[in-house]
């Protein structure tokens, strides 16, 4: 390429370094000679306003812009040599919910889970497990949050609920008998 266009690339310039060579040498265009030709002329002053020659035609006109769809951009485009910031909210800090550390969230949290998260998975009693009791409804006061362990996120806004712990199995059956021996009396 610097051999076509005499201009220098970085190819060229690597060798003309290795050689410890001067790069003018090279390049005609960086010798004085070539400097003192090229502004030897008067350079002429640039024409105002007032100077332009005036035509019968209309001036020129914008291109006509068509509004776009939806709501319009409040922030300009910023250029590629300028900070992109990834956080929309300034002075904010992301918060992990498996580790419960800043600057990241739980998508891509390598850290151990820490033990006041809701992804810790409570301890299921041994009752549980073998199948003898349910788990109760958790107990909270009126107009709070309802609902069994897992479905929090219905709300009851200034009701009274009253909140009763789940039947185990075998009181379930019991009421199930109950009810047959009723049916079988009728």
């Amino acid at each position: 390429m610097f051999q076509l266009t005499g201009l220098l690339c970085c190819h060229a310039c690597a060798a003309i370094g290795s050689k410890r060579s001067k790069l003018e040498d090279y390049v005609d265009c960086y010798t004085k000679s070539t400097y003192l030709k090229v502004y030897s002329e008067i350079i002429h002053v640039v024409l105002g306003a007032k100077d332009y020659i005036t035509t019968s035609f209309e001036p020129f006109k914008p291109p006509h812009m068509k509004k776009k769809r939806g709501r319009p951009k409040k922030l300009r485009r910023k250029g590629p040599d300028e900070f992109q910031s990834t956080s929309i909210r300034k002075g904010l800090t992301h918060t992990c919910s498996k580790c419960l550390k800043t600057c990241h969230n739980k998508e891509g949290c390598k850290n151990p889970i820490h033990p006041k998260t809701k992804f810790l998975k409570e301890s299921i009693p041994e009752e549980i497990s073998q199948g003898s009791q349910v788990p109760p409804i958790s107990q909270e006061p009126a107009g709070e949050q309802i609902g069994y362990q897992g479905h929090r996120n219905a709300t009851l806004l200034g009701r009274n609920r009253t909140y009763q712990k789940r039947p185990t199995i075998s009181e379930v059956l019991d009421k199930i008998k109950e009810k047959s021996k009723r049916r079988q009396q009728k």
